[in-house]
């Protein structure tokens, strides 16, 4: 991202500049040095993964954002489950792949502003060909495939991944613009937690357990923490399947 950053900037200032950069465009890197996650969360980044900042003009009302990133989740899940025999991805709110439990790709969306143009960026590491250390409760394509592959033909696959990935973007991207978010949601809940199941969900050091119950019309994470009161609807923070034992009885 931040390389996208400084790249947008150095255009904006050009005595021939346009307008505005031109957007869309991508950056892709072999590794990175300081890849984070949601919440400043390191995220490793070794060389042999697929990372990439993908760069639009942020033409849609500030409260969509949270679905951009949604939509990432969407064209990372289509185009790992194009490389992946099985039925082991599951989305995770708001933006995360685990492949089998465990994290396979992560989707971070930040609004740049530059010169009094504003930008989104959207962020996506996936791990494809890179190796995980088992601490960090992560797993890769490569793992999952039993793959092991020459670098030359590690950054081939990964360009071929990358190909589809961003196709897979731009068709959502478009589809969302002139249809909203509504087919989005559809296809994110098809592919997440079982409704009912019992979550508890952090948000600015509060903990609340409950029902998980899908998605919000606006892209937030409905919970159902009694059975009297309403669905309580979030917009961010970190969600956790919970134990039945360990779940509220008054649900």
């Amino acid at each position: 991202m931040d390389v996208a950053k400084k790249w947008i900037a150095q255009w904006d200032v050009q005595p021939t500049a346009s307008s505005s950069a031109p957007t869309p465009f991508a950056v892709v890197a072999e590794r990175q040095e300081k890849g984070r996650g949601r919440h400043q969360n390191a995220w490793a980044s070794d060389e042999g993964g697929l990372y990439t900042t993908l760069c639009l003009e942020a033409d849609f009302p500030s409260k969509d954002l949270p679905q951009v990133g949604m939509l990432g989740a969407a064209a990372v899940f289509g185009t790992l489950a194009h490389f992946m025999e099985g039925d082991f991805l599951q989305f995770k709110w708001p933006n995360d792949i685990l492949c089998k439990g465990k994290k396979m790709a992560g989707i971070l969306v930040e609004v740049f502003e530059s010169h009094g143009k504003r930008y989104v960026l959207v962020g996506m590491g996936v791990n494809t060909f890179n190796t995980v250390a088992d601490t960090h409760n992560a797993t890769s394509l490569q793992e999952m495939e039993g793959m092991v592959l020459l670098d030359a033909d590690m950054k081939a696959r990964n360009m071929e991944i990358f190909e589809r990935l961003l196709g897979s973007f731009q068709h959502l991207w478009e589809k969302w613009q002139n249809e909203g978010f509504a087919f989005l949601k559809e296809k994110l809940e098809k592919n997440s937690l079982k409704t009912k199941t019992f979550v508890e969900f952090m948000q600015d050091g509060v903990h609340h357990k409950g029902q998980y119950l899908g998605l919000s019309p606006e892209g937030g994470i409905m919970i159902q923490t009694t059975k009297e009161a309403a669905p309580q609807v979030f917009f961010s923070g970190q969600i956790h399947t919970v134990r039945l034992a360990h779940a509220k009885k008054d649900i």
